[in-house]
């Protein structure tokens, strides 16, 4: 309680950002996002709190928090925006079957401008084909077929216009269906079957260790997600295995020639363009670009300062680096952090996948459910 608040974990920094707002009494609450940072108990008491509101807006993207709470869904997407009762499954669920049925009428649609297009190029040539019938050896009246053809071009001009006006009403009515876009890695093979090993290892400050000792081992294709309270010293032990300066005790072992990409929690000195980011983190260009763009970045977004950008969307930038590197080990300190739905399941099915050796720090529980080999419990 004493500490600066600066010195405080995320999660612990969001814990008091919402005591602070909780405190308030009758206010109607609007809450952008409260899940970034906090563990799997605070996300069950803010839950719990907010099962007692009689009314809040909230901002998620955490799907069984949001499935907890909620009683209407608000989503905003690529051309309209959309208002639902029920949770998030519910919304799920109503979602795949819109996008199935838009899928079909689109299929629909294209083959009828297909049909539109094959007749405007069909007619467009009536007029030639009368012209080309005054070439000939025999007798013809080449003025008459001469003012049929111009007749005949008038008409197919005609014709033309009414296709085009055609086609261009059917290609309003394609729906820009918002797909999910596959995410490729890069995952290196290494010779080695085990890629590090703890036994008896914590952190400590001085004589008081901040976790019970744990042993733990990461051998290849494993997805080990580290839970635990915040604070409990989860992204130290990330810190640990990088190298850093951090007390630990015990026994840590890293396979020879192990390369580690990895995605910090926090990233606010980053700036620049996103130009400026490729040149300075060495990584290939066309790759990070088109992992930014199934991440849902348009091509404007490349020129603006990375500092002007959302949480999210600088988030991204650090996700799509790692997940352009060639590595044999990611690490991930809450990666899904600010994250909205549609990268999650990204994230997710690259994963599930590509089966890359990870080690995560995250307390998203469906994230966790689909792409964890093994759950490691921090306790005190």
């Amino acid at each position: 309680l004493y500490r600066p608040f600066s010195t405080l974990s995320g999660g612990e920094q969001t814990k008091i950002l919402l005591a602070l707002l909780f405190a308030k009494e009758e206010r109607f609450l609007l809450i952008d996002e409260p899940t970034n940072h906090l563990d799997t108990h605070g996300r069950e008491v803010v839950a719990k709190y907010l099962e007692s509101k009689k009314g809040f807006i909230l901002v998620s993207h955490d799907r069984e928090f949001i499935n907890s709470i909620v009683d209407h869904i608000l989503t905003i997407e690529k051309r309209k925006i959309v208002l639902q009762r029920g949770t998030y499954d519910t919304w799920e669920q109503n979602k795949n079957l819109e996008d199935q049925y838009e899928l079909e009428q689109n299929q629909k649609l294209r083959k009828e401008i297909r049909r539109l297009k094959q007749s405007a190029r069909e007619k467009a040539t009536w007029s030639d084909k009368v012209e080309a019938t005054k070439i000939g050896s025999g007798p013809v009246d080449r003025g008459y077929i001469g003012h049929m053809a111009a007749k005949m071009m008038k008409r197919s001009k005609v014709i033309e216009k009414r296709h085009e006006k055609a086609i261009d009403e059917k290609e309003k009515l394609l729906k820009n269906i918002e797909t999910i876009d596959k995410l490729q890695m890069n995952v290196l093979n290494h010779h080695a079957k085990q890629y590090l090993y703890a036994e008896d290892f914590t952190i400590a400050y001085g004589n008081s260790d901040i976790f019970k000792p744990i042993q733990f081992t990461v051998e290849k294709g494993d997805c080990i997600v580290f839970k635990g309270d915040n604070g409990s010293g989860k992204s130290s032990i990330i810190k640990a295995i990088l190298g850093e300066d951090v007390p630990w005790q015990g026994r840590l072992e890293i396979a020879k020639g192990i390369t580690i990409s990895y995605v910090p929690q926090k990233f606010h000195s980053v700036n620049g363009n996103i130009n400026e980011f490729v040149v300075k983190e060495q990584i290939d260009k066309t790759t990070f670009l088109t992992i930014l763009r199934k991440l849902g970045f348009s091509r404007n977004q490349f020129e603006i300062p990375i500092e002007n950008f959302s949480m999210g969307q600088k988030k991204k930038i650090f996700l799509a680096k790692s997940i352009c590197e060639e590595a044999h080990l990611f690490i991930w300190d809450e990666p899904l952090n600010y994250i909205d739905v549609i990268s999650r399941i990204q994230i997710e099915n690259m994963i599930l996948e590509y089966s890359p050796t990870m080690i995560l720090v995250e307390h998203d529980r469906r994230f966790i459910d689909k792409v964890a080999t093994d759950i490691i419990e921090l306790s005190k």
